[in-house]
């Protein structure tokens, strides 16, 4: 059995009837709780909306890479769910605290799920469902996943996936634009040069622990290598399709270094988009 036929066969037997109209009824949710926090701060509501636009860029993300890996309708419906949710903490984290940084103020993704839960938002689904969507939400955030069952890994990575696909999006906008937000680049002081730490992670083709950052090229660079983080073939193919490291590699220091670990970098994209697609 392959790893796509397990997923859609453990769907199948907790829950096989999540319908197109369970998605409706939690974006309908969600879109008041997001109301709710504009109406209380009109001086946050680009960032709110902003955020929220992030959301539901990253349910069509999960949605395409659910469908292409071949997923059945139930379970593309609990990823979507996923991708809906997976934020819910930034919208209080960013009113309470002023931040999305999550060492500068609490992990959004915990209290996220403590917001979802404390709401009953999922009352109607089993409970071993609930405790699916939960975990997953739980590692969207994580530098690495923690040991977990195979179909929690298995929907953890494409919502990871998902994720980094929008925030490729959402930053590239904004460093082509040379505009600065606190909140889409964490307030790090663009200076010059970079980190040789992050430099050698790169080179040593791991993802970047974020308090090795310094500057803004570092969190530039981090998020380059947020390719070896990736698990799709259908995100490795958005990633080229949207050129997202050319991007990138356009707002970084000119110089061969830079262009040789990038080459590499482009290298990886190519033989894992390919490897991937016999691995589901």
């Amino acid at each position: 059995m392959t790893q796509v036929q397990q997923v859609n066969h453990y769907i199948d037997r907790i829950f096989p009837h999540v319908s197109d109209e369970i998605v409706v009824a939690y974006r309908k949710w969600f879109a008041g709780y997001i109301d709710s926090f504009v109406q209380d701060d009109e001086n946050k509501i680009d960032d709110i909306r902003r955020k929220e636009e992030h959301t539901y860029l990253v349910t069509d993300e999960i949605r395409l890479i659910a469908t292409e890996a071949g997923l059945n309708k139930a379970a593309i419906r609990v990823a979507e769910i996923m991708g809906l949710f997976h934020d819910t903490g930034r919208f209080e984290q960013f009113v309470r605290y002023d931040s999305m940084v999550d060492h500068q103020s609490l992990d959004h993704a915990e209290l996220g799920v403590q917001v979802l839960q404390e709401k009953n938002i999922l009352a109607q689904l089993p409970v071993s469902l609930q405790k699916l969507i939960y975990q997953t939400i739980l590692n969207h955030n994580k530098m690495a996943l923690d040991e977990a069952d195979f179909v929690c890994r298995f929907f953890s990575k494409m919502l990871r996936d998902a994720d980094k696909l929008d925030i490729y999006r959402l930053v590239s906008e904004f460093y082509q634009r040379v505009l600065r937000n606190n909140i889409i680049d964490g307030g790090l002081p663009d200076t010059l040069g970079y980190s040789g730490v992050i430099f050698k992670t790169l080179k040593a083709r791991q993802p970047v622990n974020y308090k090795d950052l310094t500057n803004l090229n570092d969190f530039k660079l981090a998020q380059a290598a947020w390719v070896y983080d990736m698990n799709f073939p259908t995100t490795f193919r958005r990633v080229g399709e949207k050129s997202y490291l050319n991007m990138l590699r356009e707002v970084l220091p000119a110089g061969d270094t830079i262009d040789l670990l990038f080459a590499d970098i482009e290298k990886y994209l190519t033989f894992k988009m390919e490897e991937t697609l016999g691995e589901l």
